[in-house]
Order: C-alpha cells, then structure tokens, then sequence
C-alpha cells in the first residue's frame, strides 16, 4: 500500500490551491453519474455516493480505502470494457473542468495541466488493472537507486539537446525525497534543462533505464540547484546519433528537386553530415529515392546540390517534417562539415552568454 500511496500523494500535489475543491468534488459525482447512467438505464442511486467517496479518497481525505473504493464501483459493472469507459470518460470530463478552471490565466498553466493529466493518466491506469504496480513502483526504485548513488558519491550522467547539440555533463546528487531529487551540474546543463524544463538521466551500471524527468530551480543556501521530479521511464533507450544535427541560426531553405524535375521549397529544421530534415505546411508526397537537394549557399558554396534519398515524413507543429538522408562528395562533405562545427559553437556560445 505504501507504493500506492506515494503515487496518490503525487496526484495531490498536482491540484492548484485555488481549485474550488467543494465545486471539483460536486462536478466529480456529476460527471461520473452521467457516464454510469447514460450506459446503465436501470442504474443504482449508490453508486453516486461512492463516486463521492472516491473523489474524497483521490483528491483530499486519506487514501487507504482507494482499493476497496474501487473494487466496490467495478462490481457494479458487467463487463471490464463497461467499466474502463465509465473511468476513461469520468476524468476526461473532470479534466476539461480542471483546464478551465484555474491554469489558463497562468503563465505556467500549460505545464501545470501537463502534469495533472499525466498523473491522472498513470492512476487511471493503476485503476483499470490493479495487478500492475509497475508505475508506482518506478518512481521508488529510481528514487532509491539514485540516494544510493548520493550516498556512494557517484555521478549521474545527464542529457539535454539543444538545438540538435547534445549537452551531456556528469551532476553530483545533492539530495533525494519521496517525490524528487536534487542534483547540481555544469551551469550550461542547468541553463539548457531550464529552458526546456525537462532533463534526460542516461542508463549506466547504476540506472536501470533512460528516464525523462521534469525540471525547476531550487535555492539553497544562496546556491542554484535543479529539483528533478516526475519521471517517467523510457522504454526505448534514447537514439544517439553518429553525427550532431544542429538548427541553423537563420531560416534556410531548401529546394527538393524530384526526378521528374520538378521542385518542392522547405525550410531547414536540422542539418548534418548524415541528413537533413526539413519543414513545411503542405503534405507533399515524395516517394522517389533519387532525389536532390539543393542547399543553401552558405552552407555548401556553389557546389550546393546534393544526392538524398526521403526517409520518412512525420506531423511537425501545424505541418509536416520530412527526413532525409543525404549522400555528399567529399568536398560537399567538408563544406558540410564546417558548417556543422561553426553552428555547434554558436550555440554553445550563445548559452555561455547567457549564463555570464
């Protein structure tokens, strides 16, 4: 049960103090009601003082009856698929509620609503199969390999990519939690984990698994730290590529050039020695592997038409990303290769500047 609990706590520190518990709480039963009803015509009014009990249980009294709680409601369902709809659309309409009242006026609302839902999402899971404990189990056994790691004076090995440059220092563990960890590392590893609010923590001896974390500023004692907190487990470990893919500073495009000669303008996302991905609003079809690319000027010199061969193409914001692998002359491949190492320091530069 302590696992349990811990993950329950969790979902509590999620709810924003100036949530109007009693209305949350009276829209919980509402919502669940009208989910159960609208499936179950000869329905049973006890049920509604249960889904109450189990809002009480979730979101402000003590958590130890969230078992019995649940298994008593899944009793009053036939079927298990009867049973995931009526929670699936409880919270989905708990959590539009959730939204509307209270982050949308924050300038840190959206994240905060990230964070509910996941949670959210990790309980709903627990709920519908209560013999997999494996996410409540995570977090403590990441926890505690890492206060193991303090206590050894080991290092972390942590991983950011900004801009396509990978940022990889070693952080030493200052302190662990139930909820979290707090680490300190280089100042453009905090910089970057800042700006991207998150932090990647790489698999080693110690580290079962890659794991994505959430990230804040702490002060201690006049001193900056980052507090690491939930994390959630990569299944598949983090894809390190040969070559650095870095964003150009300026919009860049590019022309595709299809065999049958005609041509297709994108903006450059990331560049190098190996592909180059490129961005646009329009869902072009480009199936054809002998394909050229025409390269900005600056990039490659006059000698900027390169052999490619389309990979994949995937959504990108309101449009398209498309991925290409290129096939460069070795002169083509030197001139790429400038261009690559002088991007990576600018970037680098720009966030010592920023750190100064």
């Amino acid at each position: 049960m302590k696992k349990k609990a811990h993950n329950l706590k969790r979902l509590r520190h999620t709810v924003h103090h100036d949530l109007d518990t009693v209305t949350f709480r009276e829209l919980f039963v509402k919502a669940s009601w009208k989910t159960y009803t609208s499936a179950h015509p000869q329905h049973d009014i006890a049920l509604k003082e249960l889904c109450g009990e189990l809002c009480d249980v979730l979101f402000t009294t003590e958590h130890n009856r969230l078992e019995s709680v649940v298994t008593t409601i899944r009793s009053y369902f036939d079927t298990h698929e009867s049973f995931e709809r009526f929670i699936n659309n409880t919270f989905y309409m708990i959590l539009n509620y959730y939204v509307k009242s209270f982050y949308a006026n924050r300038p840190d609302g959206w994240s905060k609503i990230s964070v509910f839902a996941s949670t959210v999402e990790e309980l709903i899971g627990y709920i519908l199969n209560p013999n997999n404990n494996v996410m409540f189990l995570f977090e403590d056994t990441l926890i505690n390999t890492i206060e193991i790691i303090r206590r050894q004076e080991k290092h972390l090995t942590v991983l950011n990519t900004y801009l396509g440059v990978p940022i990889q220092y070693p952080a030493r563990v200052v302190h662990t939690d139930e909820e979290s960890i707090i680490i300190e590392t280089h100042p453009i590893q905090e910089k970057v984990a800042l700006l991207q609010n998150s932090i990647y923590l790489l698999k080693t001896t110690d580290v079962m698994c890659d794991v994505f974390a959430s990230v804040a500023p702490i002060d201690i004692d006049g001193k900056n730290y980052l507090r690491l907190y939930r994390f959630e487990q990569l299944h598949n470990s983090l894809y390190h590529r040969q070559s650095i893919r870095v964003r150009p500073f300026d919009p860049l495009n590019f022309t595709v050039i299809r065999p049958d000669e005609n041509t297709i303008v994108c903006h450059a996302y990331d560049i190098s020695l190996g592909g180059v991905a490129l961005t646009s609003m329009h869902p072009y079809e480009i199936n054809a592997s002998d394909l050229v690319l025409e390269f900005p000027l600056e990039i490659t010199g006059p000698n900027n038409k390169m052999k490619a061969k389309m990979v994949f193409k995937s959504s990108y914001e309101s449009g398209y990303k498309y991925h290409f692998k290129i096939d460069p002359t070795l002169q083509q491949e030197a001139e790429l290769g400038k261009y690559v190492t002088r991007r990576e320091q600018e970037i680098i530069k720009s966030l010592r500047d920023q750190i100064i």
